[in-house]
Protein backbone atom coordinates (compact mmCIF):
# COMPACT_ATOMS: atom_id res chain seq x y z
CA UNK A 1 0.00 0.00 0.00
CA UNK A 2 1.42 3.62 -1.20
CA UNK A 3 1.85 5.98 2.02
CA UNK A 4 0.09 9.19 1.12
CA UNK A 5 1.87 10.91 3.58
CA UNK A 6 5.32 10.02 1.08
CA UNK A 7 3.72 9.52 -2.22
CA UNK A 8 3.83 12.02 -5.20
CA UNK A 9 0.46 13.94 -6.00
CA UNK A 10 -0.65 12.61 -9.68
CA UNK A 11 -3.29 13.36 -12.08
CA UNK A 12 -4.58 10.52 -14.90
CA UNK A 13 -5.96 10.41 -18.06
CA UNK A 14 -8.70 8.20 -19.77
CA UNK A 15 -9.84 8.29 -23.07
CA UNK A 16 -11.92 5.82 -24.55
CA UNK A 17 -13.49 6.03 -28.30
CA UNK A 18 -15.51 2.99 -27.71
CA UNK A 19 -17.57 0.88 -25.38
CA UNK A 20 -14.59 -2.14 -26.50
CA UNK A 21 -13.53 -3.85 -23.30
CA UNK A 22 -9.97 -3.92 -23.88
CA UNK A 23 -10.05 0.29 -23.18
CA UNK A 24 -13.01 0.73 -20.93
CA UNK A 25 -12.31 3.13 -17.86
CA UNK A 26 -12.38 0.06 -15.51
CA UNK A 27 -9.68 -1.52 -17.38
CA UNK A 28 -7.85 1.76 -17.44
CA UNK A 29 -8.30 2.55 -14.00
CA UNK A 30 -6.76 -0.57 -12.39
CA UNK A 31 -4.27 -0.44 -14.84
CA UNK A 32 -3.33 2.65 -13.97
CA UNK A 33 -3.93 2.26 -9.42
CA UNK A 34 -1.36 -0.83 -9.92
CA UNK A 35 1.11 1.17 -11.59
CA UNK A 36 0.52 4.36 -8.79
CA UNK A 37 1.48 1.73 -6.08
CA UNK A 38 4.18 0.54 -7.31
CA UNK A 39 5.55 3.67 -8.12
CA UNK A 40 4.75 5.67 -5.38
CA UNK A 41 1.82 7.47 -6.52
CA UNK A 42 -1.46 9.06 -5.08
CA UNK A 43 -4.04 9.90 -7.94
CA UNK A 44 -5.71 13.34 -6.93
CA UNK A 45 -7.36 14.25 -9.70
CA UNK A 46 -9.19 12.80 -13.30
CA UNK A 47 -9.83 14.27 -16.56
CA UNK A 48 -11.35 11.78 -18.99
CA UNK A 49 -12.94 11.99 -22.65
CA UNK A 50 -15.50 9.40 -23.52
CA UNK A 51 -16.15 8.11 -27.38
CA UNK A 52 -13.86 10.57 -28.30
CA UNK A 53 -11.54 10.13 -31.22
CA UNK A 54 -8.03 9.94 -30.17
CA UNK A 55 -6.85 11.55 -33.78
CA UNK A 56 -7.66 15.18 -33.14
CA UNK A 57 -7.30 17.26 -30.11
CA UNK A 58 -10.64 19.24 -31.23
CA UNK A 59 -13.87 18.19 -29.15
CA UNK A 60 -11.54 16.58 -26.30
CA UNK A 61 -12.38 18.68 -23.68
CA UNK A 62 -10.76 16.19 -20.95
CA UNK A 63 -7.23 16.64 -22.30
CA UNK A 64 -7.64 19.95 -23.58
CA UNK A 65 -8.90 21.10 -19.70
CA UNK A 66 -5.45 18.77 -18.26
CA UNK A 67 -3.03 21.13 -20.79
CA UNK A 68 -4.81 24.56 -19.54
CA UNK A 69 -4.72 23.32 -16.15
CA UNK A 70 -0.68 22.61 -16.93
CA UNK A 71 0.19 25.53 -19.12
CA UNK A 72 -1.42 28.14 -16.75
CA UNK A 73 0.05 27.08 -13.43
CA UNK A 74 -2.59 26.10 -11.61
CA UNK A 75 -1.91 21.92 -11.45
CA UNK A 76 -1.37 20.40 -8.13
CA UNK A 77 0.19 17.25 -9.11
CA UNK A 78 3.78 16.46 -10.48
CA UNK A 79 2.53 13.19 -13.00
CA UNK A 80 0.32 12.52 -15.26
CA UNK A 81 -0.70 8.63 -15.36
CA UNK A 82 -2.14 7.01 -18.98
CA UNK A 83 -2.55 3.64 -19.56
CA UNK A 84 -0.63 3.81 -22.99
CA UNK A 85 0.83 5.63 -25.72
CA UNK A 86 -2.58 5.71 -28.25
CA UNK A 87 -5.00 6.95 -25.11
CA UNK A 88 -3.07 9.83 -24.97
CA UNK A 89 -3.66 10.30 -28.42
CA UNK A 90 -3.43 8.53 -32.01
CA UNK A 91 -2.26 11.86 -34.15
CA UNK A 92 -1.47 11.73 -37.66
CA UNK A 93 1.52 14.23 -37.19
CA UNK A 94 3.82 12.52 -34.26
CA UNK A 95 4.90 15.50 -33.53
CA UNK A 96 1.79 16.89 -32.25
CA UNK A 97 1.94 14.31 -29.27
CA UNK A 98 5.27 15.20 -28.53
CA UNK A 99 4.44 18.91 -28.64
CA UNK A 100 1.37 17.93 -25.69
CA UNK A 101 3.90 16.07 -23.72
CA UNK A 102 6.69 18.53 -24.01
CA UNK A 103 4.41 20.97 -22.69
CA UNK A 104 3.38 19.64 -19.46
CA UNK A 105 7.22 18.33 -19.10
CA UNK A 106 8.43 22.08 -19.23
CA UNK A 107 6.13 22.56 -16.80
CA UNK A 108 7.54 20.59 -14.25
CA UNK A 109 4.95 17.55 -14.85
CA UNK A 110 5.93 14.25 -16.43
CA UNK A 111 3.79 11.36 -18.39
CA UNK A 112 3.89 7.71 -17.48
CA UNK A 113 2.24 5.16 -19.62
CA UNK A 114 1.59 2.70 -17.21
CA UNK A 115 0.78 -0.31 -19.97
CA UNK A 116 3.90 0.16 -21.83
CA UNK A 117 6.66 -2.14 -21.50
CA UNK A 118 9.43 0.61 -21.71
CA UNK A 119 10.05 3.75 -19.11
CA UNK A 120 9.44 7.43 -20.02
CA UNK A 121 12.66 8.08 -18.95
CA UNK A 122 14.24 10.44 -22.10
CA UNK A 123 16.67 7.64 -22.49
CA UNK A 124 17.69 6.82 -26.06
CA UNK A 125 15.21 3.67 -26.08
CA UNK A 126 12.49 4.84 -24.59
CA UNK A 127 12.16 8.29 -27.28
CA UNK A 128 12.53 5.04 -30.41
CA UNK A 129 10.00 2.92 -28.56
CA UNK A 130 7.45 6.12 -28.12
CA UNK A 131 8.13 7.59 -31.38
CA UNK A 132 7.03 3.91 -33.09
CA UNK A 133 4.33 3.74 -30.98
CA UNK A 134 3.16 6.93 -31.70
CA UNK A 135 3.42 5.81 -35.27
CA UNK A 136 1.82 2.58 -34.85
CA UNK A 137 -0.98 4.55 -33.35
CA UNK A 138 -1.54 6.99 -35.81
CA UNK A 139 -0.90 4.33 -38.66
CA UNK A 140 -4.29 2.20 -36.80
CA UNK A 141 -6.21 5.07 -37.44
CA UNK A 142 -5.17 5.51 -41.04
CA UNK A 143 -6.06 1.84 -41.87
CA UNK A 144 -8.94 2.11 -39.65
CA UNK A 145 -10.52 4.58 -42.07
CA UNK A 146 -9.60 3.31 -45.33
CA UNK A 147 -11.44 -0.21 -44.16
CA UNK A 148 -14.64 2.08 -42.99
CA UNK A 149 -14.48 3.56 -46.25
CA UNK A 150 -14.49 0.99 -47.97
CA UNK A 151 -17.25 -0.39 -46.37
CA UNK A 152 -19.40 2.38 -46.42
CA UNK A 153 -18.87 2.97 -50.08
CA UNK A 154 -19.89 -0.97 -51.06
CA UNK A 155 -23.02 -0.27 -48.28
CA UNK A 156 -24.05 2.49 -50.30
CA UNK A 157 -23.28 1.01 -53.88
CA UNK A 158 -26.09 -1.85 -52.63
CA UNK A 159 -28.53 0.83 -52.08
CA UNK A 160 -28.85 1.68 -48.60
CA UNK A 161 -27.87 5.20 -46.53
CA UNK A 162 -25.16 5.06 -44.85
CA UNK A 163 -25.84 8.16 -42.84
CA UNK A 164 -26.95 11.25 -42.53
CA UNK A 165 -30.31 13.13 -42.00
CA UNK A 166 -32.90 12.29 -45.37
CA UNK A 167 -34.18 15.86 -45.91
CA UNK A 168 -37.22 17.35 -47.08
CA UNK A 169 -39.74 14.98 -48.40
CA UNK A 170 -38.19 11.93 -47.77
CA UNK A 171 -38.19 9.71 -44.40
CA UNK A 172 -35.47 7.16 -43.10
CA UNK A 173 -36.85 3.46 -43.10
CA UNK A 174 -35.22 0.35 -41.30
CA UNK A 175 -34.69 -2.67 -43.47
CA UNK A 176 -32.98 -5.91 -43.40
CA UNK A 177 -30.50 -7.76 -45.45
CA UNK A 178 -33.19 -8.45 -47.96
CA UNK A 179 -34.83 -5.22 -47.53
CA UNK A 180 -37.62 -6.02 -46.02
CA UNK A 181 -39.44 -3.27 -44.30
CA UNK A 182 -39.26 -2.85 -40.55
CA UNK A 183 -40.39 0.31 -38.90
CA UNK A 184 -39.64 4.23 -39.84
CA UNK A 185 -36.80 5.98 -37.98
CA UNK A 186 -37.62 9.28 -36.45
CA UNK A 187 -35.69 11.79 -35.20
CA UNK A 188 -31.69 11.20 -34.56
CA UNK A 189 -33.19 6.76 -34.27
CA UNK A 190 -29.97 4.57 -35.07
CA UNK A 191 -30.68 1.14 -35.91
CA UNK A 192 -29.84 -2.01 -33.03
CA UNK A 193 -28.56 -4.86 -35.51
CA UNK A 194 -25.42 -4.77 -37.89
CA UNK A 195 -27.28 -6.83 -40.58
CA UNK A 196 -29.87 -4.14 -40.85
CA UNK A 197 -29.75 -1.52 -43.38
CA UNK A 198 -31.45 1.93 -43.82
CA UNK A 199 -33.06 3.26 -46.99
CA UNK A 200 -35.05 6.77 -48.38
CA UNK A 201 -38.71 6.22 -48.48
CA UNK A 202 -41.01 9.12 -49.76
CA UNK A 203 -42.29 11.18 -47.31
CA UNK A 204 -46.28 12.79 -46.51
CA UNK A 205 -47.53 13.66 -49.81
CA UNK A 206 -47.63 17.47 -48.96
CA UNK A 207 -44.01 17.47 -48.36
CA UNK A 208 -43.81 15.14 -52.15
CA UNK A 209 -45.87 17.59 -53.97
CA UNK A 210 -44.23 20.70 -52.31
CA UNK A 211 -40.43 18.93 -53.71
CA UNK A 212 -42.29 18.12 -56.95
CA UNK A 213 -43.42 22.01 -57.09
CA UNK A 214 -39.80 22.90 -56.59
CA UNK A 215 -38.38 21.00 -59.57
CA UNK A 216 -41.45 22.54 -61.31
CA UNK A 217 -41.07 26.11 -60.92
CA UNK A 218 -37.04 26.02 -61.51
CA UNK A 219 -37.62 24.10 -65.00
CA UNK A 220 -40.85 25.70 -66.00
CA UNK A 221 -41.40 28.85 -64.65
CA UNK A 222 -37.47 29.84 -64.77
CA UNK A 223 -37.80 30.66 -61.15
CA UNK A 224 -34.52 31.35 -59.17
CA UNK A 225 -34.23 29.47 -55.69
CA UNK A 226 -34.14 32.80 -53.65
CA UNK A 227 -38.02 33.57 -55.51
CA UNK A 228 -39.09 29.43 -54.91
CA UNK A 229 -38.06 30.23 -51.89
CA UNK A 230 -40.23 32.93 -51.45
CA UNK A 231 -42.94 31.91 -53.16
CA UNK A 232 -43.01 28.75 -50.28
CA UNK A 233 -42.76 31.27 -47.76
CA UNK A 234 -46.23 33.37 -49.05
CA UNK A 235 -47.89 30.06 -49.46
CA UNK A 236 -47.25 29.52 -45.46
CA UNK A 237 -44.98 25.77 -46.58
CA UNK A 238 -42.79 25.02 -43.52
CA UNK A 239 -39.55 23.55 -43.77
CA UNK A 240 -37.77 21.15 -41.52
CA UNK A 241 -34.25 21.93 -41.51
CA UNK A 242 -32.35 21.48 -38.07
CA UNK A 243 -31.92 25.13 -37.20
CA UNK A 244 -34.48 27.06 -39.76
CA UNK A 245 -38.17 26.22 -40.19
CA UNK A 246 -38.76 28.51 -43.09
CA UNK A 247 -37.19 28.04 -46.98
CA UNK A 248 -34.36 29.77 -48.16
CA UNK A 249 -32.95 29.86 -51.32
CA UNK A 250 -29.76 28.14 -50.58
CA UNK A 251 -32.30 25.21 -49.27
CA UNK A 252 -33.95 25.39 -52.19
CA UNK A 253 -30.80 25.16 -54.14
CA UNK A 254 -29.43 22.24 -52.39
CA UNK A 255 -32.28 20.09 -52.77
CA UNK A 256 -32.55 20.76 -56.65
CA UNK A 257 -28.92 19.48 -56.66
CA UNK A 258 -29.55 15.90 -54.75
CA UNK A 259 -29.76 12.94 -56.97
CA UNK A 260 -31.53 11.47 -53.96
CA UNK A 261 -34.95 12.77 -54.98
CA UNK A 262 -34.63 10.99 -58.46
CA UNK A 263 -34.21 7.52 -56.32
CA UNK A 264 -30.34 7.33 -56.27
CA UNK A 265 -27.82 6.78 -53.79
CA UNK A 266 -24.84 8.85 -53.59
CA UNK A 267 -21.62 8.27 -52.11
CA UNK A 268 -18.54 10.37 -51.78
CA UNK A 269 -19.84 13.83 -51.84
CA UNK A 270 -17.68 15.45 -49.62
CA UNK A 271 -14.93 13.90 -47.88
CA UNK A 272 -13.75 14.24 -44.01
CA UNK A 273 -11.14 11.51 -43.33
CA UNK A 274 -9.56 11.79 -39.76
CA UNK A 275 -11.30 14.67 -39.08
CA UNK A 276 -9.41 16.93 -40.86
CA UNK A 277 -11.51 19.83 -42.53
CA UNK A 278 -14.47 19.08 -44.51
CA UNK A 279 -13.86 18.89 -48.59
CA UNK A 280 -16.37 19.12 -50.95
CA UNK A 281 -15.68 16.81 -54.06
CA UNK A 282 -16.42 17.31 -57.57
CA UNK A 283 -19.59 15.97 -58.92
CA UNK A 284 -17.56 13.64 -61.49
CA UNK A 285 -15.99 11.99 -58.38
CA UNK A 286 -20.05 10.77 -56.91
CA UNK A 287 -20.49 7.23 -57.25
CA UNK A 288 -24.15 7.42 -57.94
CA UNK A 289 -26.37 3.94 -57.71
CA UNK A 290 -29.31 4.69 -59.52
CA UNK A 291 -32.71 2.81 -58.78
CA UNK A 292 -31.70 2.82 -54.73
CA UNK A 293 -35.10 4.43 -53.81
CA UNK A 294 -38.30 5.51 -54.72
CA UNK A 295 -37.68 8.63 -56.40
CA UNK A 296 -39.88 11.77 -55.91
CA UNK A 297 -38.96 13.06 -59.21
CA UNK A 298 -38.01 11.46 -62.67
CA UNK A 299 -34.38 11.39 -64.10
CA UNK A 300 -35.56 13.46 -66.96
CA UNK A 301 -36.97 16.11 -64.57
CA UNK A 302 -33.76 15.99 -62.42
CA UNK A 303 -31.66 16.28 -65.51
CA UNK A 304 -33.33 19.05 -66.93
CA UNK A 305 -32.33 20.86 -63.51
CA UNK A 306 -28.97 20.27 -63.68
CA UNK A 307 -28.84 21.46 -67.17
CA UNK A 308 -30.54 24.99 -66.16
CA UNK A 309 -27.99 24.99 -63.04
CA UNK A 310 -24.71 24.81 -65.48
CA UNK A 311 -25.96 26.96 -67.37
CA UNK A 312 -27.24 29.80 -64.47
CA UNK A 313 -23.61 29.04 -63.18
CA UNK A 314 -21.57 29.44 -66.28
CA UNK A 315 -23.49 33.29 -66.84
CA UNK A 316 -23.44 33.92 -63.04
CA UNK A 317 -19.76 35.94 -62.89
CA UNK A 318 -18.82 37.91 -60.41
CA UNK A 319 -19.96 41.06 -62.54
CA UNK A 320 -23.13 39.93 -62.39
CA UNK A 321 -23.22 39.25 -58.94
CA UNK A 322 -22.16 42.47 -57.89
CA UNK A 323 -24.65 44.05 -59.82
CA UNK A 324 -27.18 42.54 -58.68
CA UNK A 325 -26.07 43.45 -55.24
CA UNK A 326 -26.17 46.99 -55.64
CA UNK A 327 -29.23 46.71 -56.99
CA UNK A 328 -30.60 45.38 -53.69
CA UNK A 329 -28.98 48.09 -51.84
CA UNK A 330 -30.28 50.78 -54.14
CA UNK A 331 -33.65 49.85 -53.13
CA UNK A 332 -33.56 48.70 -49.62
CA UNK A 333 -31.06 51.35 -48.51
CA UNK A 334 -28.99 48.05 -46.72
CA UNK A 335 -27.67 44.86 -47.21
CA UNK A 336 -28.17 41.28 -44.90
CA UNK A 337 -28.40 37.74 -45.29
CA UNK A 338 -31.72 37.52 -44.67
CA UNK A 339 -32.51 40.20 -47.54
CA UNK A 340 -30.23 38.50 -49.82
CA UNK A 341 -32.04 35.16 -49.57
CA UNK A 342 -35.43 36.89 -49.80
CA UNK A 343 -34.69 38.58 -53.20
CA UNK A 344 -36.12 36.89 -55.77
CA UNK A 345 -33.56 38.20 -58.43
CA UNK A 346 -30.53 37.08 -56.89
CA UNK A 347 -29.01 33.74 -56.03
CA UNK A 348 -28.42 32.39 -52.78
CA UNK A 349 -25.75 33.24 -50.90
CA UNK A 350 -23.20 29.71 -51.67
CA UNK A 351 -21.48 31.76 -54.94
CA UNK A 352 -20.91 35.16 -52.77
CA UNK A 353 -19.13 33.21 -50.45
CA UNK A 354 -17.34 30.88 -53.37
CA UNK A 355 -16.44 33.92 -55.35
CA UNK A 356 -15.59 36.40 -52.74
CA UNK A 357 -14.47 34.50 -49.39
CA UNK A 358 -17.88 35.65 -47.35
CA UNK A 359 -20.45 37.47 -47.96
CA UNK A 360 -19.08 40.72 -45.91
CA UNK A 361 -16.49 41.27 -48.81
CA UNK A 362 -19.15 41.26 -51.15
CA UNK A 363 -20.71 43.81 -49.48
CA UNK A 364 -17.96 45.57 -48.77
CA UNK A 365 -17.05 45.97 -53.00
CA UNK A 366 -20.47 47.48 -53.24
CA UNK A 367 -20.01 50.16 -51.18
CA UNK A 368 -22.04 48.61 -47.88
CA UNK A 369 -19.99 48.54 -45.02
CA UNK A 370 -22.78 48.54 -41.96
CA UNK A 371 -21.45 48.63 -38.01
CA UNK A 372 -21.32 44.99 -37.35
CA UNK A 373 -19.55 44.89 -41.23
CA UNK A 374 -17.10 47.46 -40.07
CA UNK A 375 -16.37 45.14 -36.44
CA UNK A 376 -15.66 42.37 -38.38
CA UNK A 377 -13.22 43.79 -40.30
CA UNK A 378 -11.35 45.59 -37.65
CA UNK A 379 -11.47 42.47 -35.19
CA UNK A 380 -9.55 40.65 -38.60
CA UNK A 381 -7.18 43.55 -38.44
CA UNK A 382 -6.45 43.28 -34.68
CA UNK A 383 -5.51 39.48 -35.20
CA UNK A 384 -3.50 39.92 -38.13
CA UNK A 385 -1.49 42.43 -36.11
CA UNK A 386 -1.38 40.06 -32.85
CA UNK A 387 0.20 37.23 -35.30
CA UNK A 388 2.58 39.72 -36.47
CA UNK A 389 3.71 41.04 -33.09
CA UNK A 390 3.87 36.98 -31.43
CA UNK A 391 6.26 36.36 -34.40
CA UNK A 392 8.33 40.19 -33.88
CA UNK A 393 8.73 39.14 -30.34
CA UNK A 394 9.74 34.94 -31.09
CA UNK A 395 12.43 36.73 -33.77
CA UNK A 396 14.19 38.47 -31.06
CA UNK A 397 15.91 35.90 -28.56
CA UNK A 398 13.76 32.39 -30.15
CA UNK A 399 15.75 30.35 -27.96
CA UNK A 400 13.97 31.54 -24.74
CA UNK A 401 10.26 32.81 -26.24
CA UNK A 402 7.94 30.54 -27.96
CA UNK A 403 4.35 30.28 -28.85
CA UNK A 404 2.16 28.24 -26.95
CA UNK A 405 -1.25 27.52 -28.04
CA UNK A 406 -2.40 23.87 -28.00
CA UNK A 407 -4.94 23.93 -30.65
CA UNK A 408 -7.32 26.53 -31.53
CA UNK A 409 -9.27 26.62 -28.93
CA UNK A 410 -6.82 28.51 -27.09
CA UNK A 411 -5.14 31.97 -27.26
CA UNK A 412 -1.31 32.26 -28.69
CA UNK A 413 0.44 33.09 -25.63
CA UNK A 414 4.43 33.42 -25.11
CA UNK A 415 6.53 31.08 -23.08
CA UNK A 416 9.28 33.41 -22.17
CA UNK A 417 11.11 30.46 -20.31
CA UNK A 418 9.10 28.92 -17.47
CA UNK A 419 6.75 32.10 -17.30
CA UNK A 420 3.03 32.39 -19.44
CA UNK A 421 2.75 35.84 -21.08
CA UNK A 422 -0.84 36.86 -22.53
CA UNK A 423 -1.02 39.14 -25.73
CA UNK A 424 -3.63 41.57 -26.41
CA UNK A 425 -3.31 44.12 -29.13
CA UNK A 426 -6.05 46.88 -27.91
CA UNK A 427 -8.14 49.07 -30.33
CA UNK A 428 -8.35 52.30 -29.91
CA UNK A 429 -11.85 54.44 -29.67
CA UNK A 430 -11.43 58.51 -30.07
CA UNK A 431 -15.06 58.62 -31.13
CA UNK A 432 -14.19 62.46 -30.63
CA UNK A 433 -13.56 62.17 -27.12
CA UNK A 434 -10.85 64.44 -26.26
CA UNK A 435 -8.96 61.81 -24.63
CA UNK A 436 -8.33 58.55 -26.84
CA UNK A 437 -9.18 55.57 -24.68
CA UNK A 438 -8.30 51.46 -25.54
CA UNK A 439 -10.10 48.63 -24.92
CA UNK A 440 -8.67 45.47 -23.12
CA UNK A 441 -10.88 42.42 -22.83
CA UNK A 442 -9.28 39.91 -20.76
CA UNK A 443 -9.76 35.75 -20.80
CA UNK A 444 -10.51 34.71 -17.00
CA UNK A 445 -8.40 31.97 -17.47
CA UNK A 446 -5.30 34.23 -18.58
CA UNK A 447 -6.13 36.68 -15.38
CA UNK A 448 -2.77 35.32 -13.44
CA UNK A 449 -0.69 35.67 -16.22
CA UNK A 450 1.86 38.73 -17.39
CA UNK A 451 0.51 40.32 -19.86
CA UNK A 452 1.99 42.25 -23.07
CA UNK A 453 -0.52 44.97 -23.87
CA UNK A 454 -0.35 46.93 -27.05
CA UNK A 455 -2.19 49.64 -28.51
CA UNK A 456 -2.88 50.71 -31.61
CA UNK A 457 -3.19 54.01 -33.39
CA UNK A 458 -6.91 56.02 -34.01
CA UNK A 459 -6.62 54.20 -36.80
CA UNK A 460 -6.31 50.67 -35.55
CA UNK A 461 -3.59 50.22 -38.07
CA UNK A 462 -0.69 50.03 -36.31
CA UNK A 463 1.13 49.39 -32.53
CA UNK A 464 2.09 52.57 -31.31
CA UNK A 465 3.61 51.37 -28.21
CA UNK A 466 3.84 48.44 -25.44
CA UNK A 467 3.35 47.63 -21.88
CA UNK A 468 4.15 44.65 -19.61
CA UNK A 469 2.01 44.74 -16.85
CA UNK A 470 1.60 42.06 -14.10
CA UNK A 471 -1.72 40.84 -14.48
CA UNK A 472 -5.06 41.32 -15.38
CA UNK A 473 -6.92 40.18 -12.49
CA UNK A 474 -10.37 42.41 -11.82
CA UNK A 475 -10.73 43.18 -15.37
CA UNK A 476 -13.64 42.49 -16.99
CA UNK A 477 -13.79 45.50 -20.27
CA UNK A 478 -11.29 47.91 -19.57
CA UNK A 479 -10.99 50.86 -20.98
CA UNK A 480 -7.81 52.56 -20.31
CA UNK A 481 -6.66 55.64 -20.91
CA UNK A 482 -3.02 57.13 -22.29
CA UNK A 483 -1.33 57.48 -18.48
CA UNK A 484 -3.99 55.15 -16.85
CA UNK A 485 -2.14 53.82 -13.08
CA UNK A 486 -3.58 50.52 -13.79
CA UNK A 487 -1.06 50.53 -17.31
CA UNK A 488 1.94 51.78 -15.57
CA UNK A 489 1.46 49.26 -12.84
CA UNK A 490 4.41 47.40 -14.92
CA UNK A 491 6.94 48.60 -17.25
CA UNK A 492 6.62 50.32 -20.77
CA UNK A 493 9.01 48.28 -23.55
CA UNK A 494 10.75 50.62 -25.49
CA UNK A 495 12.36 48.00 -27.61
CA UNK A 496 11.71 44.51 -28.37
CA UNK A 497 14.94 43.47 -27.51
CA UNK A 498 14.41 44.18 -24.15
CA UNK A 499 11.15 41.75 -23.95
CA UNK A 500 12.40 39.06 -22.16
CA UNK A 501 14.43 40.91 -19.55
CA UNK A 502 11.25 43.32 -18.78
CA UNK A 503 9.12 40.08 -18.22
CA UNK A 504 11.40 38.36 -15.77
CA UNK A 505 11.48 42.21 -13.66
CA UNK A 506 8.31 42.77 -14.10
CA UNK A 507 7.89 38.68 -12.52
CA UNK A 508 9.95 39.68 -9.72
CA UNK A 509 7.76 42.79 -9.05
CA UNK A 510 10.52 45.44 -9.99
Amino acid sequence: MTNTETSISAAQYLRMSTEHQQYSFDNQKAAICAYAAKAGFRVTQTYSDAGKSGVVLKSRDGLGQLLNDVISGVAQYKAILVYDVSRWGRFQDVDEAAHYEFLCKAAGITIHYCAEQFVNDNSLSSFIMKALKRIMAGEYSRELSIKVQDGTKRISQSGFRTGGMPGYGLRRTLVSATREPKCILLGHDRKALQSDHVILVPGPDEEVKCVQDIFRMFIKEKKLPSAIAADLRKRGVAYNGLKRKTWYGAAVSRLLKNPKYCGCSVFGQSTFRLHTRKIAQPRNSWIITKGAYIPLVSQDTFDLAQKRIEDLSSRTTGVHLLEGLRKLLIKRGTLSQRLVNRASNLPSIEPYVRRFGSLSEAFYKVGFAGPRLETTRTRRSVRALRDQLLAQVVATDPNHIAIIQPDRHFRPRLRVSSLLVSVFVCRCVPKGQIEPKWILNPVPREKDCIALIARLNAENEEVIDIFVVPDTKGQVRYQFTTNDPWLYRGRKLDSLTDFVSIVEQVSRGG
